[in-house]
């Protein structure tokens, strides 16, 4: 065995040792082919450390979020390490890695691999902290949350991503960062002025939350738009229409424009006149009315409080309002509600031979 290490000593190949080779070349494959599982160790461990912040999130969704930028992280270690046992030639008369030349670039890109595996990581936490903020939320805040935590995760991502680059410019290349951003603080005032709308849209963004005029999974009307709102995002808000198309509308529309949240309704208003013929009797038009009435008091999806009469005259009819209260902002079930009561109306109309001439609206 020593006579081998002595023999691979003496040979070399690029004023490198056949043993260093070798040693090279084993790092890099067993540790490129035992990343995976490293990533998947170092996931668990990781997680022991916070499972008590994260009560209701499984060890799984934290693991699958963070391993893949850790084997990459680990991936770039294990270059790192495997390469330190090589030297590069003498005679290639490379600069040093202080001056531009080759072992300054591979320097420079080994540093931007770590930055953007570390960003990377920090991100998927960001992900996952807005899952365990999800997941805690009760009943009653969920909605609010859902508005929330995915705008706040995509602006400390951005957060996260500004600091990154700056903090990249500042350690590998040396950079002042404080002249660079005051660059930017003068510069940043022309951008302000031809970014005008988006700066208002994200303004508005900030008074939805705050304001709260609706949340996600609300029903709004806005213009002639109406849907339920799936997504605030920076610059817009995304509404899912009746006819199942996905409109975008600016934040700042939504805040200056009238906006009817017709999901925080109470009651849901019915109102429209029957017409029925004059050849019906007082006795039957007062027993379909009493009926009517009872039947819609009755009713668990309707209100106690209904407006049903014998109103008057119309064009050689008699009149009949029906007014009344559906308890529910769910548009299914206000329609079926609806369908039951004009059901009821027509099976009246039938067991106290009054003939409907029209509905009057």
């Amino acid at each position: 065995m020593n006579e081998l290490i002595y023999h691979l000593q003496q040979q070399s190949i690029l004023q490198n040792s056949y043993l260093n080779i070798a040693i090279f070349l084993g790092i890099l494959l067993s540790g490129l082919i035992l990343k995976r599982s490293f990533s998947g160790y170092l996931g668990t461990f990781l997680f022991q450390f916070i499972k008590r912040y994260a009560e209701n999130v499984n060890k799984t969704d934290f693991v699958g979020l963070i391993k893949k930028p850790l084997e990459w992280l680990i991936a770039i270690w294990i270059f790192y390490f495997a390469f330190s046992f090589l030297e590069f030639p003498t005679y290639w008369n490379l600069r040093p890695s202080n001056q531009f030349g080759l072992l300054m670039v591979i320097e420079k890109s080994y540093q931007l691999a770590i930055f953007i595996s570390t960003t990377w990581m920090i991100l998927r936490l960001i992900d996952f902290i807005a899952i365990v903020l999800s997941s805690s939320s009760s009943n009653r805040e969920r909605k609010l949350h859902e508005q929330l935590i995915p705008f706040m995760r995509e602006f400390f991502k951005i957060i996260v991503l500004l600091f990154s680059f700056f903090l990249f410019l500042g350690i590998v290349f040396n950079m002042n960062v404080a002249s660079i951003i005051t660059g930017l603080g003068i510069g940043g005032l022309a951008v302000a002025l031809a970014a005008k709308e988006s700066l208002e849209n994200l303004l508005a963004s900030f008074t939805i939350f705050l304001d709260k005029p609706f949340v996600v999974g609300d029903l709004v009307k806005i213009g002639n738009i109406t849907g339920v709102v799936e997504r605030v995002g920076f610059r817009s808000t995304r509404i899912r229409t009746l006819e199942k198309s996905l409109v975008s509308m600016p934040n700042k529309k939504m805040v200056d424009d009238i906006l009817d949240n017709l999901s925080s309704r109470v009651v849901r208003r019915v109102k429209f006149n029957v017409g029925i013929s004059t050849k019906s009797s007082q006795q039957s038009i007062f027993n379909f009315v009493s009926d009517l009435k009872k039947f819609v008091s009755e009713n668990e999806n309707c209100d106690k409080d209904n407006y049903i009469y014998f109103q008057g005259f119309a064009d050689n009819l008699y009149s009949i309002q029906v007014l009344y209260f559906v308890t529910t902002t769910d548009e299914s079930l206000y329609n079926q509600t609806k369908e039951l009561v004009n059901l009821e109306i027509v099976k009246l109309a039938q067991l106290h031979t009054i003939d409907i001439e029209l509905q009057l609206r």
